[in-house]
């Protein structure tokens, strides 16, 4: 049975990326799943996504060096995750 899970997050890249950021997202626009983005030069983004789902739980993925690091969430986070 499937869940809810609320997204909220960034990424962050050089000004330098913006062009083959931009292509990268137009050639997948319809696929939900890209191996990543990385350039040549190994200039990769970085950013954070916070996770929450219906069961009031809450994981954390860090984008860095081409890799997602999943992760319990910081515990100054997890409140995004709790429900009246």
């Amino acid at each position: 049975m499937g869940m809810y899970v609320a997204v909220r997050g960034w990424l962050e890249f050089d000004h330098g990326q913006r062009e083959q950021v931009e292509r990268t997202l137009a050639e997948h626009r319809d696929d939900q799943y890209a191996d990543g983005w990385g350039d040549d030069d190994l200039d990769r983004p970085v950013g954070f996504f916070l996770l929450s789902d219906e069961r009031q739980r809450s994981t954390s993925w860090t984008v860095r060096d081409g890799e997602v690091a999943d992760t319990v969430a910081p515990a100054e986070l997890r409140w995004f995750a709790e429900r009246p």
